[in-house]
């Protein structure tokens, strides 16, 4: 869909999802936003992937398994200005860019920073220390092709954060600002495995989370934390009642957390 209305690359975090895009036939650029580890080189060249790199070693090995194979891999470097996640500190990014330089089967297409607020005021900090240093690495013929910044929350609220390039998540999944009016894109599915009776004053769950006010019939559906679900659900309070008992099982809870150290 994004391929279809513009865009001309796609971004993913792992080389999991890259590979599902590979696999599923879409050949354009993917860069991969987590940076590859120690023994995840030959699976960068075969995917094709345009990768973020932050070690040298890394960069290296990368390097030498597409120099074998006669490619080049693209890859761009993550600086941080603030969210302290990946990325390398502004000072390290000159000596890091002219070390790869000497790194053969490589070509740094990018350099690109993360926010790690949605207000402007601090998206506009890091902003600054990044085009600071984008400016240095331009005197010393160490600029990249590709600069970018703008995540979801600086695509709408920052446009001088758009540089060569944004990086739209959450806008796609249906977040964002209340007045762009947007929808949430996904779903969750599955199969019924098994349809059972339960009787009133019957439980149901770890820790009997639900007791069933009527005789009922209840379907079990096969999701849990492979499917990122969490132990227990989560309902709207459905009254007073419901928000005390809520709120007596959170201090139960906590007090046995506070005993227990």
């Amino acid at each position: 869909t994004v391929l279809a209305s513009g865009a001309d690359r796609l971004g993913v975090f792992d080389l999991v999802e890259a590979s599902v895009l590979r696999k599923a036939g879409l050949n354009v650029p993917i860069l991969v936003f987590c940076p590859p580890g120690p023994g995840q080189a030959e699976e960068v060249v075969h995917l094709g992937a345009d990768v973020t790199l932050n070690s040298l070693d890394v960069a290296r090995e990368i390097g030498e398994h597409a120099y074998k194979a006669g490619m080049l891999v693209r890859i761009h470097v993550k600086v941080d200005t603030g969210f302290h996640r990946f990325g390398l500190p502004a000072a390290d990014v000159p000596d890091f860019l002219s070390r790869l330089q000497d790194v053969r089967g490589l070509v740094v297409e990018g350099l690109y920073t993360h926010f790690a607020a949605h207000e402007k005021p601090a998206m506009s900090k890091q902003l600054d220390r990044f085009l600071q240093l984008v400016d240095r690495l331009d005197n010393m013929g160490l600029k990249p092709p590709f600069i970018h910044a703008a995540n979801s929350a600086g695509t709408v609220l920052l446009p001088d954060s758009h540089l060569g390039m944004v990086r739209v998540g959450n806008l796609l999944y249906g977040w964002g600002p209340g007045y762009l009016s947007l929808k949430p894109a996904w779903q969750v599915m599955s199969t019924v495995r098994m349809v059972r009776r339960v009787h009133r004053g019957e439980s149901v769950g770890y820790g009997g989370d639900f007791t069933a006010r009527r005789d009922m019939t209840v379907a079990v559906l096969p999701l849990g934390f492979a499917d990122g679900m969490t132990m227990y659900p989560s309902r709207p309070v459905s009254g007073v009642g419901d928000a005390l008992r809520k709120a007596a099982r959170a201090a139960l809870q906590g007090m046995r957390s506070l005993t227990a150290g």
